[in-house]
């Protein structure tokens, strides 16, 4: 994968540079680069593309799911710093208590809201039309891919992405039919051998 890799990389910015599709992985990443050991990948990839002007491209649903798993992590520690045992918790977990008027705010106002402001001058928020759906509904037909996969990969394709950022190795196996796909540690690392050649 790796002389792969790096010979799209080469070729890429040298032909029309990159167009990276974030998954909700790399969103998450970017959201809390200090809960994640391999974040600062995605952080350090967002600044490569930032300075070399390369165009990125997420989806609402990939913020929408970012949210949501937020939501349930902050739901699942306030659970257990309460008392409430593992067990129950996952059983009960779709059927999660409302966050509190305040954990709710400063999930949604100081984290997400300040994050699209900060980033909204690098990353386009993509969305599409029926035949983008089309698409997703094919692709869950057709592949092994999982509703939310076949979104992001439609997302992807519909907004013209050369390659597609996450850190779900299923999602990054079963979408390389149809998009250069990889890891951040991946792109980062495949980044600086194709600058010092």
């Amino acid at each position: 994968m790796t002389p792969e890799l790096d010979d799209f990389l080469r070729e890429a910015i040298a032909d029309q540079g990159l167009h990276i599709y974030f998954d909700t992985t790399v969103i998450l990443d970017l959201l809390r680069p200090d809960r994640r050991l391999d974040a600062q990948n995605s952080v350090e990839l967002l600044d490569s593309a930032i300075a070399n002007k390369w165009q990125c491209a997420a989806s609402y649903f990939a913020l929408m799911e970012a949210l949501d798993i937020e939501q349930e992590n902050m739901w699942f520690r306030s659970r257990i710093r309460a008392g409430e045992d593992v067990d129950s918790l996952f059983r009960r977990r779709r059927k999660r208590d409302p966050l509190s008027p305040q954990a709710s705010g400063r999930l949604s106002n100081q984290l997400y809201r300040k994050f699209v402001e900060e980033v909204q001058d690098f990353i386009s928020w993509a969305t599409f039309e029926a035949e983008g759906w089309e698409q997703a509904l094919e692709l869950a037909m057709t592949s092994n891919m999982r509703a939310p996969d076949c979104i992001h990969l439609a997302t992807a394709l519909a907004s013209d992405c050369n390659i597609l950022i996450t850190s779900d190795t299923v999602l990054r196996d079963l979408a390389q039919p149809y998009i250069r796909s990889a890891f951040p540690p991946e792109m980062v690392a495949g980044l600086r051998r194709a600058a010092a050649s």
